[in-house]
């Protein structure tokens, strides 16, 4: 063999190594990123499903809970995109549809129910504060008008203070 057989050979050998390394990096970034995105829609799921779960019902007006079913299922559907083998997330999302569904055919409730336990009310204030933090990165990535997000962030105020108007007639009693 002459010497530039041997050259070509080894630098083919060397081209095929990087292109493997980087391919092989290249796959391992991808998987990473994939577990942190599962990992990330997990915890907002179980947010969604300890928020719908942590308010008494017909606590929340229909328009809030409307979105929290929606941002529910929305973040449903993304786990069983990207992890199909999952049966968890198909039977999760045609559970929260009919619940999505009972809430819009709902009708709008005038007067919401009072609270009488101090530490659940302390919960619901964290529930209504996470709901509205949520809400504001829903008007920074776009995904709701500036009006929605004026009526919902209005509703929360307007429940915030009844619900600290029903904690001191609790003090009070």
């Amino acid at each position: 063999m002459s010497s530039v057989a041997i050259i070509s050979i080894i630098v083919i050998l060397i081209v095929g190594l990087v292109s493997y390394a980087s391919i092989s990096q290249t796959i391992a970034t991808r998987r990473k990123q994939k577990q942190r995105l599962l990992a990330a829609l997990k915890i907002r799921s179980k947010d969604f499903k300890y928020m719908i779960a942590g308010f008494p019902p017909d606590f929340l007006s229909k328009d809030l809970n409307v979105l929290v079913y929606r941002c529910l299922i929305d973040v449903l559907e993304q786990l069983s995109k990207l992890d199909p083998q999952e049966k968890l997330y198909f039977d999760e999302l045609m559970l929260f549809n009919k619940q999505y569904e009972e809430a819009q055919s709902k009708p709008k409730i005038a007067s919401r129910k009072k609270l009488d336990n101090p530490q659940q009310t302390k919960e619901i204030k964290r529930l209504l504060q996470g709901l509205n933090q949520f809400i504001g990165n829903l008007l920074k990535r776009g995904s709701i008008t500036s009006g929605q997000f004026k009526e919902y962030n209005e509703q929360i105020k307007s429940m915030v203070i009844q619900m600290t108007v029903d904690s001191y007639i609790m003090n009070a009693k």
